[in-house]
């Protein structure tokens, strides 16, 4: 009696997790998204795969592509992130633009829920109030093409590079203003500060960034911090693992 009372408890354990709700999480970005200068853990994702796990979340990541910058082991592989890839393709024309590439890529995966969007390193070779407006037409073109998705966009981390830098926290300081300007047209959307989440130093010189492996991307532990960022914001956005019909739609935070 008592092992067909615990094989009763075993099974109905395992439909209790066929029946979780798929997390879909799509990561959207360049190369800190592809995971460059942490092979071993695909960047953030590895970490962030294993944290919404232990968690309780049966979590999904989706997009086109599945290479990755090393060997990964135990997670799903699937992702958007494309190393020297820019909000579009205006400048350079090199059909490196996710932007123009967007449309292809969806419909080629399952709707996600979540859309970690880090984006803009690259451009900030340019202005910031260029920059700005094309991530307003990337984020319309987003809404239009997965609109049931919720995207949780971010700030850009620090880098080296004087001047790139400076244009980088111009962007990150109107990035709140557009984030509730595109909630007011109806989109789900909300913002993430990982500038303030993976903190930046002057130390490269020496060999002794904490955070970062070079003048640009982060370094493991930098992308741990990343990941836990994205854990909080993703877990705020849903709660309980086992029940998205509560989801929760956060307001925009004040990134400064």
């Amino acid at each position: 009696m008592k092992k067909l009372m615990m094989v009763a408890a075993l099974a109905g354990f395992s439909f209790a997790l066929c029946g979780a709700p798929v997390l879909r999480v799509m990561p959207l970005g360049d190369s800190i998204t592809n995971g460059s200068g942490s092979n071993d853990t695909a960047g953030y994702r590895g970490f962030l795969w294993t944290l919404l796990k232990n968690a309780g979340y049966n979590v999904d990541f989706v997009g086109s592509t599945t290479t990755n910058p090393g060997k990964v082991s135990g997670m799903d592989v699937e992702h958007e992130g494309h190393g020297g890839w820019k909000i579009d393709d205006t400048i350079g024309h090199d059909g490196r633009g996710i932007y123009e590439m967007l449309p292809t890529w969806c419909g080629t995966f399952e709707a996600p829920n979540v859309i970690l969007l880090h984006l803009g390193t690259n451009d900030s070779g340019n202005d910031a109030l260029t920059n700005m407006a094309r991530t307003v037409a990337l984020l319309d073109r987003i809404h239009q093409f997965e609109p049931s998705a919720h995207v949780i966009a971010s700030t850009i981390m620090w880098r080296t590079a004087t001047a790139n830098y400076a244009r980088i926290q111009n962007y990150n300081s109107y990035l709140t203003n557009v984030v509730q300007q595109q909630q007011a047209k109806g989109q789900r959307i909300s913002i993430i500060d990982m500038h303030a989440a993976v903190p930046g130093d002057d130390r490269l010189e020496a060999g002794q960034s904490t955070y970062f492996g070079d003048g640009l991307h982060p370094n493991a532990a930098g992308y741990e911090l990343m990941a836990n960022a994205w854990l909080d914001a993703v877990t705020n956005l849903y709660p309980d693992p086992a029940n998205f019909d509560n989801a929760t739609t956060p307001v925009a935070v004040n990134a400064t």
